[in-house]
């Protein structure tokens, strides 16, 4: 019977942490009314780049949590970086497509400041706060700290993002019509953070389970 060993239950939760990074930043330009609110659809992937790294730190350590993010933030650059390539590059005159290819993948040097630094501080502090409460809480009671640190590493995540990117971008994007973008999405994504605790210990149960071979 075909099985699956610890080390690639590994391997699968740091392509799924890459591959929500390189979903939150191409798939989040999407806008969604949420009764009478509207929100980036991002809000349902931020969370679980939180959980995932909650996953790998209770059962390898913080050192394999650091190891996850490092990874992510070399993929987030290149993939980004790439972006800015590609869009930059003139098309040939049989690519018709190209201002639609823009409005897609188009995105300012801000952005991607904005989206790696946002991405670099929430992380380590979602690492740092869930080791340290694993530490006083005995390494128990898995759900307060995995939504303790995951809510307080999405108010860093989302300030910080929207802030560099936005604030006086143009008049329009004054100090508080930043703060009124921000808290419907940061409510969103911590209700959906919290309504996704179970995955935590499913997928610490998972990540456990896995027999070396």
């Amino acid at each position: 019977m075909f099985s699956i060993s610890k080390e690639q239950r590994l391997f699968i939760l740091f392509g799924l942490f890459i591959s929500f990074l390189i979903a939150m930043n191409v798939l989040g330009g999407k806008i969604i009314p949420l009764g009478p609110f509207s929100t980036s659809v991002a809000f349902l992937i931020v969370p679980w780049s939180f959980l995932v790294t909650d996953i790998v730190e209770e059962v390898y350590g913080k050192g394999k949590a650091r190891e996850m993010i490092v990874a992510g933030v070399v993929a987030l650059i290149v993939f980004l970086s790439f972006i800015l390539l590609f869009v930059a590059l003139p098309p040939a005159s049989r690519f018709k497509q190209n201002e639609e290819y823009n409005v897609i993948f188009g995105t300012s040097a801000r952005i991607v400041f904005a989206s790696i630094t946002a991405f670099l501080l929430s992380q380590f502090h979602d690492m740092w706060s869930f080791w340290k409460l694993r530490s006083l809480t005995k390494k128990r009671f898995l759900w307060f700290r995995t939504n303790v640190s995951t809510i307080f590493s999405m108010v860093i995540d989302t300030f910080v993002f929207m802030f560099l990117a936005f604030y006086m971008l143009t008049p329009m994007f004054t100090f508080w019509f930043v703060i009124q973008m921000i808290i419907p999405y940061l409510i969103f994504k911590m209700v959906w953070g919290v309504a996704s605790t179970p995955l935590v210990y499913l997928g610490a149960n998972w990540l456990r389970c896995g027999r070396k071979e």
